[in-house]
């Protein structure tokens, strides 16, 4: 019975290590190599690398935008927020990872012991207890107000939170060399936007900001089209990126836009590399030197009116000076955007007016509906152009057979013999020729141009306008771009009045400054046409595309020799102004056109205590412009200036400041002296020259 009984015991014993020895085989012969790769993987670590966004540099390379390298200290967010399924995951890692030695039974305590040293080491990063405590809460509340949004677990909370900024490399290897194999906490690169050049050419530099749940869905690769996981990480934006929001910095995106790289290691040992790589530099084809100076002059002039000048390259098209005031401090507002964006608490943009838009730091800007500080005036401000579009008038009638050079037109100071106080001129000007009539500005000869083009054919005028690109955006690329417009009564008698109006740039037609240099480019390359550009040609702009108004070339020499009277003879509009300023001491001709465009009350609607709406009249005044080319001879730059709500009385030719600080003028008088500043700039910076003049 007892042999028996250790028989089968012995059969039992036999069998179990029998189990055990066919297991043993199964794990080491048939499954060996899968176990290791499971083995190795769970020591396996993969990081991506930031890069850097390209730099924004003006032409001559000076840097308008870049990224800093900052160095951050970041937690998990199951440390942050001290998730007890985090901290579970995490001893049980740390209980395999002891598996077989003495410390295996102490895995819990031993990481205790851990997370309190990496949260002592997070409450020194932040520089006090009262300061961390203030980040997590925060940090907390912000993603469970997204989680709530989407009514999903967002990808904050697998994610590594940047808690605090460190002091520069040293500090950083400080911490890394102390945290190493702590749980939950890191110390990464990272960067931040830089705006050196302030206040000047912020409208063109414009801004990146956070990167939105919408531009995920818009502009990340799917598995179908990026099938490989690595490469598609590598390439698409993270919800802790940057994105152009306006200006270049959203025209060149893809250009400036940096690619990851991939680091993964087994054990330590590298596995896998990919280099990260910066985004591409863009070069502007403004001038700093430029900017800065007529920023500055502009506001010096007239500190209580706000415009616009812009210089153009003639041969080229490139913009050289983009100047839209008021301005804005763009290193202030970035950094108020990114304080903004590190207390968001949705995945999405909030909605405009919402409560959580006004509240914004930079709200300020946003509701100043008064001056419009954001705006950029150069492309997106459509004002009636005045008698700066008289050229286009000319050249249509010329071309159409209306007039011939030597059409002499008599001006009564009136347009109408029987209604003298309706479509008025700004003198009694007399029998004049054409190049007379622009010199002198005479509304009376343009009316009469427009209504014998009406006569003969009611969309020739606005057909020749098109020809000339006013009713298209002018081709920069910029995203705020806007085209011009006419938007005509559909009563016959008051589209024809309207039309009248439209050949001295009055009524319904409404461009842009850019619109107008353009123009002025246009007519000193006598009707070729290219679209301005605002970026370096391969840097990430659209190419310009190019054109021809089919103008006869013997029609723009009557055009050219007014304009060329507007500034040097007597009885031009500028030419007193252009004495006075010192333009006819530049050494070159100047071919001009001035122009004082009247607009309607500046107005807008406020509720009064007791509830009632009423219109509050803000600002009354003309849009005072003044544009041309230099030299006439051999353009090298067109320009304009543009000065808005100016108080003009009849026969006023030079400009003023009154006790208030508000202007007082005409286009040549207040917007001409601008222009002879940018033209003695231009001179100094080497863009025209005097030789061959």
């Amino acid at each position: 019975m007892y042999k028996r009984r250790v028989a089968i015991l012995l059969s039992a014993m036999g069998l179990v290590f029998l189990a055990l020895l066919g297991r043993l085989f199964v794990l080491q012969i048939v499954h060996g190599q899968a176990c290791r790769d499971e083995y190795e993987q769970s020591l396996t670590r993969t990081s991506y690398v930031t890069a850097s966004r390209g730099a924004i540099l003006d032409r001559n390379g000076n840097v308008l935008a870049r990224d800093n390298v900052s160095y951050e200290f970041c937690m998990d967010y199951g440390l942050i927020a001290e998730d007890p399924t985090w901290i579970r995951n995490q001893q049980r890692a740390l209980k395999r990872q002891l598996k077989g030695t003495p410390d295996a039974d102490r895995a819990g305590e031993i990481f205790q012991e851990r997370m309190e040293r990496a949260l002592a080491w997070a409450v020194q990063a932040c520089g006090g207890e009262e300061s961390f405590e203030s980040v997590r809460r925060r940090t907390v509340a912000r993603v469970e107000r997204i989680a709530e949004i989407i009514n999903d677990r967002p990808w904050q909370m697998n994610e590594y939170h940047a808690i605090a900024q460190l002091e520069g490399e040293a500090h950083y290897r400080y911490f890394r060399d102390h945290i190493e194999g702590l749980p939950g906490v890191a110390v990464r690169h990272g960067s931040k936007r830089d705006y050196p050049a302030g206040e000047f050419a912020c409208h063109v530099i414009g801004q990146v900001r956070p990167v939105f749940r919408e531009d995920l869905a818009a502009y990340n690769l799917t598995a179908d089209e990026e099938p490989d996981a690595v490469k598609r990480a590598l390439y698409n934006y993270r919800p802790s990126d940057v994105i152009g929001e306006s200006g270049v910095e959203k025209l060149c995106e893809f250009a400036l836009k940096p690619t990851r790289g991939y680091e993964s290691t087994t054990a330590g040992r590298p596995v896998e590399t990919i280099p990260a790589h910066d985004g591409r530099d863009v070069h502007l084809t403004l001038d700093m030197r430029l900017q800065v100076r007529l920023t500055k002059f502009f506001r010096e002039s007239y500190p209580y009116h706000n415009g616009a000048i812009l210089v153009m390259d003639v041969p080229t098209g490139e913009i050289l000076a983009m100047v839209s005031i008021p301005t804005y401090n763009q290193q202030t507002y970035w950094r108020r955007v990114s304080e903004a964006a590190a207390e968001a608490a949705t995945a999405s943009p909030p909605p405009r007016n919402s409560q959580e838009w006004i509240d914004r730091p930079y709200a300020l800007l946003v509701k100043d509906d008064l001056n419009f500080p954001l705006r950029n005036r150069c492309i997106t401000r459509l004002y009636p152009p005045g008698s700066t579009v008289k050229p286009i008038t000319a050249a249509a009638a010329l071309t159409e057979g209306i007039i011939n050079a030597r059409t002499t037109i008599v001006c009564r100071g009136h347009m109408l013999e029987n209604k003298p106080n309706e479509l008025r001129c700004t003198g009694q000007h007399g029998a004049l020729p054409l190049d007379e009539a622009i010199l002198r500005s005479c509304n009376a000869y343009f009316n009469w141009c427009g209504a014998w083009m009406y006569r003969k054919d009611p969309e020739m005028l606005p057909r020749w306008q098109a020809r000339f690109g006013l009713f298209d955006e002018p081709g920069t690329g910029l995203s705020v771009e806007r085209a011009g417009s006419q938007n005509l009564p559909a009563d016959p008698i008051e589209r024809r009045v309207d039309m009248w109006q439209s050949a001295i740039g009055q009524g319904k037609l409404l461009v842009t400054p850019l619109h107008v240099v353009n123009l002025m480019a246009t007519i000193a390359r006598n009707g070729e046409m290219i679209q301005p550009s605002i970026i370096r040609p391969g840097e990430g702009g659209p190419v310009p595309k190019r054109g021809h108004v089919p103008v006869p070339p013997e029609h723009w020499e009557p055009i050219r020799a007014g304009m060329l009277g507007v500034t040097s003879k007597q009885g031009g509009t500028a030419y007193k102004v252009w004495v006075d300023k010192g333009g006819h001491q530049l050494g070159f001709e100047v071919c001009g056109k001035s122009g004082t465009a009247q607009v309607s009350k500046d107005t807008r609607f406020v509720t009064d205590e007791d509830g009632t709406r009423r219109r509050e009249i803000l600002r009354t005044g003309n849009m005072c412009w003044f544009a041309g080319f230099a030299p006439a001879r051999n353009p090298k730059v067109a320009f304009v200036a543009v000065v808005e709500y100016v108080h003009y009385l009849p026969g006023m030719d030079m400009e003023g400041i009154a006790d208030d600080g508000t202007a007082f003028g005409g286009g040549a008088s207040v917007a001409g002296p601008l222009c002879i500043e940018a033209l003695k700039a231009c001179k100094e910076l080497g863009y025209i020259t005097t030789s061959g003049q």
